[in-house]
């Protein structure tokens, strides 16, 4: 059964209440392994996502020495079955083509070192819970895929179990981690940041085991690293094996790139994404929550508040909501914020277009060098934005599109607020 043809086929998008408690409907998958025209083991995916490979943690696991560890992944998002090639090996071919992303048809049939997967989409659903608010923090999201993500972080603020959360640059990852630190046991603690992509290896050791420590500043309370993937290899390897000796201090971790490609790659190591990703919370970007660009489009405004002044509330129509819904979003909430109060300085609404692909006012009042520097600037972002998106939020991929160093690109996305 094709999903996408079915009028009545429920959407993902849509909260229902069970027992007095909201949850939303998620398409159910089988994986079913076809060696040597004989069916072998199956794997039934409740959850929208699975990894085939040949790691033991992956949810369809291969004895196949041609497969990598962690192979490809599968997800169901708005109905619709797509697969990514998790910089395998030997690639990953779906009825016969190879692909790095493709859309998956009921029944079609995936080709992994040398074993064969056939995709099944099953007619029924698993319900998953969300979260009865549409805040958590000052994180807001009204659609059921953020009420979601809440919900896994409402669980997270409950324990003092590590957090690994993935999501494209500007999402709001460090705002959630600080979040579930100070809903937790734990807020009147110290939370420390540590931004892995900014650093060199020396300067990690010296913050992660150095003699001022950030664990050992940060005991009682939570220690976030941001872009965990930038983590030197060796030091991974010593954070793997002295996780359990870091004292009383919560764990949560963040990155933009997909750490089981990394694995892949062997730029990280296996043993320390599962120590870390005890509870994995993926945030999704902007562009696949419509509805949340609207609202927080709102609360930027401040439309909602009733002394929000007239010049503000005057930018805010139907047309405008709409135009805001349309654009990519390629930097997801902080784009959204720094376009908003681009407007609300100029009281009237900026075109996304001009915003995107228009430079900088040429200023000859001003000196060569700075009126160059404010151009340089606006390239950058522009460039960085739109190779980012082009990449599906894939920031190693993008960096290896540009031919620039990983560490500097992600320099570069810092300095411009985009992740």
């Amino acid at each position: 059964m094709n999903p996408d043809s079915d009028p009545n086929t429920p959407s993902r998008s849509t909260v229902e209440w069970s027992a007095g408690v909201p949850k939303i409907l998620q398409r159910r998958f089988r994986l079913v392994v076809e060696n040597a025209g004989e069916s072998g083991p199956a794997h039934v995916c409740e959850s929208g996502r699975a990894v085939i490979g040949s790691h033991e943690a992956a949810d369809l696991r291969l004895e196949d020495r041609t497969v990598s560890r962690f192979h490809c992944e599968i997800e169901i998002s708005d109905e619709r079955a797509r697969i990514k090639d998790l910089d395998s090996r030997n690639g990953t071919r779906v009825d016969g083509v190879q692909v790095e992303r493709a859309s998956l048809n009921d029944g079609s049939v995936i080709a992994i070192g040398q074993s064969r997967v056939r995709f099944e989409m099953s007619p029924d659903f698993s319900e998953t819970p969300v979260s009865v608010g549409e805040s958590f923090g000052p994180l807001i999201g009204v659609t059921p895929e953020m009420r979601r993500v809440f919900a896994l972080l409402e669980r997270a603020a409950q324990s003092s179990a590590p957090v690994l959360l993935y999501g494209e640059p500007g999402t709001g990852k460090a705002t959630a981690a600080e979040a579930v630190h100070n809903l937790s046991d734990r807020k009147h603690a110290p939370f420390l940041a540590v931004d892995m992509a900014s650093m060199s290896a020396s300067s990690q050791s010296a913050a992660l085991y150095g003699n001022d420590s950030v664990f050992a500043a940060a005991r009682g309370g939570t220690v976030f690293l941001n872009e965990i993937a930038a983590l030197d290899t060796e030091l991974q390897s010593r954070l793997a094996r002295t996780l359990t000796d870091i004292g009383d201090v919560r764990l949560i971790t963040s990155t933009s790139r997909d750490l089981r490609a990394e694995v892949n790659t062997k730029r990280f190591r296996a043993g320390l994404l599962y120590a870390l990703a005890v509870i994995e919370v993926r945030v999704p970007p902007l562009r696949d929550r419509p509805a949340d660009i609207v609202r927080l489009a709102e609360e930027f405004l401040g439309v909602r508040s009733s002394v929000a002044p007239e010049s503000v509330r005057d930018l805010w129509d139907a047309a405008f909501a709409e135009q805001l819904r349309r654009h990519a979003w390629p930097g997801n909430v902080t784009e959204l914020r720094s376009y908003i109060d681009r407007c609300i300085a100029l009281s009237t609404p900026a075109p996304l277009g001009a915003l995107t692909d228009a430079g900088p006012v040429v200023d000859t009042s001003q000196p060569f060098r700075d009126a160059r520097d404010k151009w340089l600037n606006h390239f950058e972002r522009r460039y960085l934005e739109k190779l980012v998106s082009e990449h599906g939020g894939n920031v190693s991929a993008a960096a290896r599109a540009a031919k620039l160093d990983r560490a500097y690109f992600y320099r570069l996305l810092w300095r411009h607020g985009l992740r």
